[in-house]
């Protein structure tokens, strides 16, 4: 059973974890990450403006599968985590069906409304509605 629950110790946001059972998969390498919305039948990838600090804007939904990563995996306790950043946690909403694929494991989760995108720096000009 796959959880993802947010890194409680990131105050800006944008960051979590995808929790497992630390069996079935070599925690001894690290992983890559894909993430496909159920729904819509399409796959995360990079968007244009993502960075290698903090990405931020539209996500870019595709055909054709994107592996984030590598991954380091954390284990402790027979439990696995892998800690993502906002270049997934800004880009999937809240409530989104998705099927993600960590290593060889695949789990079906609904992503969560705890696990709060990281916020985008503020920009010169006017203020827009």
């Amino acid at each position: 059973m796959l959880q993802i629950t947010p890194d409680e110790n990131e105050l800006a946001r944008g960051y979590g974890f995808l929790v497992f059972p630390a069996t079935g998969i070599d925690t001894a390498q690290p992983v890559t990450v894909a993430v496909f919305e159920t729904f819509g039948g399409r796959w995360l990838g990079r968007s244009a403006g993502d960075s290698a600090y903090v990405a931020i804007g539209d996500a870019n939904w595709q055909a054709e599968p994107h592996a984030f990563g590598p991954y380091p995996v954390i284990v402790a306790d027979g439990v696995a985590r892998v800690r993502i950043g906002p270049e997934i946690v800004n880009k999937v909403p809240e409530y989104t069906h998705c099927r993600i694929k960590i290593g060889a494991l695949i789990a079906d989760v609904i992503w969560p409304d705890d696990v709060i995108p990281r916020a985008g720096a503020a920009a010169l000009g006017g203020i827009t509605t």
